[in-house]
């Protein structure tokens, strides 16, 4: 939300959410990891990769929008066959809202974008 980071990514093994299940025009709930909600974002764009891509050209292109320049993070992604990269268009930052959601999924499908409701103004 400070606005450095202009890409969010997701890297995963076995394809779970958001890869394939994020689009163009879905609203993004943002949590601390553990913490509290602190935000809502509106996706603009989104791209969805598989092993088959080479994780060192996504390096290449998006390692400065995703605030991923050092080593240790592309060596924590380089087992994932799975990634997906979301651009926002609009970030809202939110008083601190309580989150119970105590999994260790990084991401929670509550409703398909057809099943969603426009939180911004066009």
């Amino acid at each position: 939300m400070a606005g450095r980071k202009t890409i969010e990514s997701r890297f995963s093994q076995n394809g779970c959410a958001p890869y394939d299940q994020v689009a163009p025009g879905d609203v993004v709930v943002l949590k601390r990891s553990g913490d509290e909600i602190v935000g809502v974002a509106h996706v603009s764009c989104v791209q969805h990769f598989t092993r088959q891509t080479d994780w060192h050209d996504i390096r290449l292109r998006y390692q400065h929008e995703l605030c991923a320049t050092d080593d240790s993070f592309w060596s924590d992604v380089k087992e994932s066959d799975y990634v997906s990269l979301m651009w926002f268009d609009r970030i809202r930052p939110l008083p601190s809202i309580d989150c119970d959601k105590r999994d260790r999924r990084g991401w929670v499908v509550i409703n398909h974008a057809t099943e969603q409701l426009s939180l911004f103004s066009e």
